[in-house]
């Protein structure tokens, strides 16, 4: 059986764009075996086995700063670089997939190790530490902006094909807007809201939705709420009289859902959420992580904003803003189509089968 091996993880925006890929592969080869590596205590450790694919952990993590953290890495690094190379061989890997996470670089060495065929997923504008110290072993390197080209070290230019970022399939599904709504058990006939930060929650939008959420009940608007790890869901959830007008969960899995309920989405400005709002054309609010390596996810936001396509509000200023901002926009029809209009693109969709059809290539099939 012809094996793939995948590094992906640490946060859902890493995760997702290569579990896309998989499950091209997986809809067209069903026969092509698909392994998944990551780290134990993160969203891959719970979303890959959900999603039917196999799971191997492994412990490593990006070096701290402290004087204690790095005199730690090197060990936990010749650790994870072992674990990686057992887990190659017993798998019998003949290609490898990295998905930008610190964890896919001993794994990236492991395969360099056994001479098996590296390629490399970019979705970030700004080329990410662990593809840009992979770059010169891999095979093949996708981006999803040209941008991010120039970062990557001289010499592997050749390698780099721009593709968009993979969008799984399932986020096309075509899904009746009501039963969206009455899936999280809400009023289908009202405008909805859907907020998220990502797989691990945003504090500072956490803090502003417990201030203002329930004006936009108030307001005559449903509400979705992803909250992420770093909030108590039922206990907010315990705070509201309605539940079917608000919807809080500390994970959403059924993001078609949840895309195809609403109106508005406030979220970060990752490039895989970016990815999947673009390609579904949803009017968004964007509150970029100040804290993203190189600044990646202000400049992200601020391509949408020019475009028409996003409201961008700084971290700083979501509690003072937040609410003016979705009221206004959730009461102006037509400011929301257009900006969907000018967020829909279409380059993303066929992402996933360009990387996945060159992982497939480089079997023994």
């Amino acid at each position: 059986m012809s094996t793939i091996v995948i590094a992906s993880g640490g946060t859902g925006g890493h995760l997702y764009p290569t579990i896309a890929v998989a499950e091209a592969i997986r809809d067209s080869h069903p026969e092509i075996r698909i392994v998944f590596v990551g780290t134990k205590n993160r969203i891959e450790s719970r979303e890959v086995p959900r999603l039917g694919f196999e799971f191997f952990p492994i412990e490593i993590a990006a070096p701290g700063r402290s004087l204690g953290s790095l005199a730690k890495f090197p060990l936990q690094y010749y650790k994870a670089f072992r674990r990686s190379k057992q887990i190659l061989e017993e798998v019998n890997a003949e290609v490898f997939l990295g998905g930008g996470a610190y964890l896919s670089v001993p794994v990236a060495f492991a395969a360099k190790r056994r001479g098996i065929p590296i390629a490399l997923l970019e979705i970030n504008a700004v080329a990410g530490r662990a593809n840009r110290v992979i770059a010169k072993d891999a095979t093949k390197i996708f981006v999803s902006y040209k941008e991010s080209i120039t970062q990557f070290p001289s010499g592997v230019e050749a390698l780099t094909q721009v593709i968009g970022t993979p969008v799984r399939d399932g986020i096309l599904k075509p899904i009746d807007v009501a039963t969206a709504r009455s899936h999280f058990g809400l009023d289908p006939n009202r405008k909805t809201l859907l907020v998220f930060g990502g797989s691990l929650g945003a504090r500072s939008l956490n803090a502003a939705m417990k201030a203002c959420a329930q004006s936009f009940l108030d307001a005559g608007m449903n509400v979705i709420w992803q909250t992420g790890s770093s909030e108590n869901a039922d206990a907010l959830r315990s705070q509201y009289a309605d539940p079917s007008r608000i919807c809080i969960r500390e994970f959403i899995s059924e993001m078609p859902e949840a895309y195809a309920a609403s109106d508005l989405v406030v979220c970060r400005a990752g490039a895989s959420t970016l990815a999947e709002i673009s390609t579904l054309g949803k009017p968004a609010i964007l509150i970029p992580y100040p804290l993203a390596a190189m600044n990646h996810q202000e400049k992200n936001a601020i391509a949408y904003r020019e475009r028409g396509a996003a409201l961008v509000i700084t971290d700083s200023a979501i509690a003072a803003e937040l609410s003016g901002a979705v009221r206004s926009l959730m009461g102006d029809d037509a400011t929301r189509a257009t900006m969907a209009k000018k967020m829909l693109a279409s380059e993303n969709i066929t992402a996933r089968n360009v990387v996945a059809d060159y992982l497939i290539a480089q079997l023994r099939i």
